[in-house]
């Protein structure tokens, strides 16, 4: 999101929820700098870090096949490979959290359903995959809460109504 975006979210959750300490960091998460930096704030802010979301998420329109190499990697860079080295970042301050948990935002959005049947839809076929590489099913929750690391991973599907 955008850093006016960012600011307008926080002074709108502070205002909802009085008393609650928010934070808003505008970061690119394709970038090392950006998450480095991201993280570095909020243990300076709040001394550690107990939940992490990612939810950022891009997609591209139009059918797999006259699609570009260049927006398929940029679509798994933001959808998988982001939130993959921000969860990697984010260990070691999740370890030493209270009950260290991460949550992995993903959606229905890229699938059609047809009776019982879930099928991808070509129209949106690079952002079927990115996101479903980043939900529950992905290694990073069996790699994460054996020990030493004992971190929660945890999938938000966002369903929304897709049809034919």
């Amino acid at each position: 999101r955008s850093a006016d975006k960012l600011e307008e979210l926080a002074r709108s959750l502070a205002v909802t929820n009085p008393g609650a300490e928010v934070l808003a960091v505008a970061a690119d998460v394709t970038c090392e700098a950006d998450r480095e930096r991201l993280l570095r704030t909020v243990c300076e802010r709040f001394d550690g870090l107990d939940v992490l979301i990612n939810n950022a998420g891009i997609g591209s329109h139009g059918h797999f096949s006259t699609g570009s190499e260049a927006m398929l990697r940029q679509v798994m860079e933001t959808n998988f490979f982001a939130p993959a080295e921000l969860i990697r970042a984010a260990v070691p301050i999740l370890t030493r959290g209270r009950e260290p948990a991460v949550v992995n935002v993903a959606s229905c959005d890229g699938w059609r359903r047809a009776g019982l049947k879930v099928t991808p839809m070509p129209e949106v076929v690079s952002w079927t995959p990115s996101r479903e590489l980043s939900d529950s099913r992905c290694d990073f929750s069996l790699l994460l809460r054996s020990r030493p690391y004992a971190v929660a991973i945890r999938a938000q599907t966002s369903v929304s109504d897709v049809t034919p």
